[in-house]
């Protein structure tokens, strides 16, 4: 499934990589990148704003969020810290401005969305 700016994506994460950049996501506004396949530089991803997020008793968490902006991959790597190369999680960096991305997102105002989801976010 392709996932394009305006639609709702859902996702449950539950590896230690993708709890990271949940993690640093909620210290970051709430954004992170969401691409379709193993980012590399050129690649196309989307940033998601992240409007909801649940964590459950068995350490995992639920996301909903919003598609917001198609950008391109300027560079990647991966996160040193978040394990072994093969486990990586991928840092992928971008241009944007943060200060356009939608503020005060809920769940309702997805509603309208089409929706679009995926087994796990690359960042």
């Amino acid at each position: 499934a392709t996932c394009r700016v305006g639609q709702r994506v859902a996702l449950r994460l539950f590896e230690p990589r993708y709890l990271r950049m949940l993690s640093n996501a909620r210290g970051a506004g709430n954004l992170f990148l969401y691409a379709q396949s193993l980012p590399r530089r050129g690649t196309r991803a989307v940033v998601v704003k992240i409007g909801r997020c649940e964590y459950s008793r068995d350490g995992s968490a639920e996301i909903v969020g919003l598609a917001w902006k198609e950008v391109q991959l300027l560079s990647v790597r991966p996160d040193q810290e978040s394990g072994p190369p093969e486990a990586a999680l991928i840092l992928g960096v971008c241009r944007f401005d943060p200060s356009q991305a939608p503020s005060g997102l809920m769940e309702g105002d997805m509603d309208g969305a089409s929706s679009c989801s995926a087994g796990c976010a690359v960042t």
